[in-house]
């Protein structure tokens, strides 16, 4: 019997909780987020997606359609480049 990966498209919560999320990571994860038809609640609490990461997550929101509700807290930002 073969094993279905969950395909991420179709998820409507994913939580990412001190997952090590990077800029580029949250780059990449909000294109994905930008396609989904059902992802509804994304939680990113405690990673390291800075500014730029945030701004990609940003134009994400702007285009999904479904995303409802997204957690940002504890993330860690440039603090003006310092």
């Amino acid at each position: 019997m073969a094993v279905r990966a969950l395909d991420p498209l179709t998820r409507t919560d994913l939580d990412l909780l001190n997952c090590g999320i990077t800029a580029a990571g949250a780059t990449h994860l909000a294109e994905g987020v930008g396609r989904s038809a059902s992802l509804a609640t994304l939680s990113l609490p405690g990673n390291k997606i800075r500014d730029s990461g945030a701004e990609g997550l940003g134009r994400a929101l702007a285009t999904s359609s479904t995303l409802t509700d997204l957690d940002l807290s504890q993330w860690v930002w440039d603090h003006g480049g310092q």
